[in-house]
């Protein structure tokens, strides 16, 4: 504990005996020590006057009111029990939705400008991404994409995170690119 720290915590009551009593003499030797500490409580006092009436003063009604409800208890661990599987029609449209979103992320063609694109199962960087990953510094002022940090992952390869107005990730250069 710093001396700093000892002396406020011997202003808040915190220490025992023998450093509390070490740490008086300390103020009482020390004038400048001695007016920080008056300082101090007469702060504490400014503040307990000011919100005194506020601590003692009755609860709301409706506040009141909320502590009298009874809560609904809920013992998740029975409830964790007692789940079942979701019903064949919902696993029927989860893998129906699955299907599509497979579908039309790697069938349907994509835009010229999109920030990425897709090659062999894979996906890089396109258009304005590209450019930034590739010549962008971190500390340029922010324009479409954002570069953050940059670094090299346990492979070797330059990884560098980004922010664009519609998503943020990270992306490494493999393979030339």
């Amino acid at each position: 504990m710093t001396n700093d720290e000892k002396f406020f915590a011997w202003l808040d009551g915190e220490l025992g005996p023998a450093e509390a009593a070490d740490m008086q003499a300390k103020v009482a030797a020390d004038p400048e020590l001695a007016r920080l500490a008056e300082q101090h409580r007469a702060f504490g006092a400014e503040l307990k006057g000011a919100f005194d009436p506020i601590a003692e003063s009755p609860l709301p009604a409706h506040l009141q009111a909320a502590l009298r409800r009874s809560a609904e208890v809920i013992d998740f661990a029975a409830a964790k029990r007692t789940r079942s599987m979701p019903p064949l029609p919902q696993w029927a449209a989860m893998a129906a939705t699955l299907a599509l979103g497979v579908f039309v992320g790697t069938m349907v063609p994509q835009s010229t400008n999109a920030p990425v694109e897709v090659q062999g199962g894979k996906l890089y960087a396109a258009a304005a991404l590209n450019t930034a990953l590739d010549k962008q510094l971190a500390s340029a002022p922010a324009g479409a994409v954002r570069i953050g940090l940059t670094f090299r992952d346990q492979a070797g390869q330059i990884c560098r995170t980004f922010t664009e107005q519609a998503s943020s990730g990270l992306a490494c250069r493999g393979g030339g690119r």
